[in-house]
């Protein structure tokens, strides 16, 4: 777990970035950046396309897997429903 220290660099940083000054540096800074990542994407072709948008789908897995990690403490299964048509309906139900 982190320290008060760290806990408090990181409010502090967070409120840093929220005020209404600091906001458009942010995106004059940001924004350039986005623009040239974007372009340098669209101009690829063949192999590195598949790279960089394997790359892509990774990242964007290990996100939606370390959420369900993260979550998955709080997430509990009460009820699954299976129909096949031309057999039956079975549910399974499980204690919570």
């Amino acid at each position: 777990m982190p320290d008060d220290l760290t806990r408090n660099w990181r409010r502090d940083l967070f409120r840093f970035l929220r005020r209404p000054s600091v906001i458009p540096a942010v995106g004059i800074v940001l924004g350039p950046a986005v623009g040239w990542v974007v372009f340098s994407i669209s101009n690829l072709r063949g192999m590195p396309l598949f790279l960089v948008g394997g790359s892509v789908t990774g990242l964007i897995i290990g996100l939606v897997m370390a959420l369900f990690i993260r979550r998955a403490e709080t997430l509990t299964l009460s009820e699954v429903t299976i129909n096949v048509p031309e057999f039956a309906e079975i549910k399974f139900a499980v204690n919570t």
